[in-house]
């Protein structure tokens, strides 16, 4: 038993330096069963899971410096829309950290919500093939490999992702459009405008880079050319010098036979 506390103790301590990275309630349970005590739960009850909470107490939470979080059940739609109309008060954009946490708590209901929709609109889409399939309106076979086909994308999750990545991106243009106050550019902002000059440089870079290769390639190909021509003209020249060789030895041959027919 002495050997069990100490361990417990030890991972007790552990937990206790970095919170943050261990699960406290954990450590001392095991303290607790190291000791042999009975009836823990009484003593240390279990951490509370998180429970659904209607938009109105989740502002409230938030003022009060606490993190959000969002379920799949939940209606995005109205939640989104109260988050960003409490947002809009001079209580919460003069405080960043607030906003950070309502941002954060934002992004989880649009990916949530994309989610919820690309689900929803394949479901929509294999009942209508079916229905079409029941009335005889499409051939079977190939409104079962059509089925066939949208569930096998349901299931290839770089394909789910694609989807729902898409469906995030016009979420996410509908929820900034609210957000930002009418007649406010977001171009205003320093941060963006760095950022899109850090953009653009990187954009002038590529485009140098661009240009420095394709110059390097014409280069290239002149050199080739080059030294095409100069090949045909060795070429050439090479051809022309054993033309001569022919011809001298064409020439001393008739020669030579001429001499040897005077003779005979």
């Amino acid at each position: 038993m002495a050997q069990r506390v100490t361990l417990a103790q030890t991972q007790l301590q552990l937990a206790q330096s970095n919170p943050q990275m261990h699960n406290l309630h954990a450590a001392y349970r095991r303290m607790y069963m190291a000791l042999e005590v009975q009836n823990i739960d009484e003593i240390l009850p279990p951490p509370p899971q998180p429970q659904p909470l209607d938009p109105a107490l989740e502002n409230a939470r938030a003022l009060m410096g606490e993190l959000l979080q969002s379920f799949p059940d939940q209606d995005h739609d109205a939640h989104i829309k109260i988050h960003v109309m409490f947002m809009k008060t001079p209580l919460v954009t003069t405080s960043p950290q607030v906003m950070g946490t309502f941002y954060a708590h934002l992004l989880e209901h649009i990916g949530m919500k994309a989610r919820l929709t690309v689900t929803q609109e394949i479901e929509n889409l294999i009942t209508k093939v079916q229905q079409q399939i029941q009335m005889g309106a499409v051939d079977p076979a190939a409104a079962q490999q059509q089925i066939a086909e949208v569930q096998q994308n349901m299931q290839n999750p770089a394909e789910m992702e694609k989807l729902v990545a898409i469906q995030q991106l016009e979420i996410m243009q509908e929820t900034l459009a609210d957000l930002i106050p009418p007649g406010q550019d977001a171009m205003a902002d320093p941060l963006v405008q760095i950022r899109m000059q850090e953009l653009q440089i990187k954009k002038q870079d590529a485009d140098r880079k661009a240009s420095t290769d394709k110059s390097e390639l014409l280069l290239e190909a002149a050199k080739m050319e080059q030294r095409a021509v100069t090949d045909a003209a060795r070429i050439e020249s090479s051809e022309d010098i054993a033309g001569n060789r022919n011809d001298v030895n064409r020439e001393r041959i008739e020669v030579q036979r001429q001499g040897m027919n005077r003779r005979g």
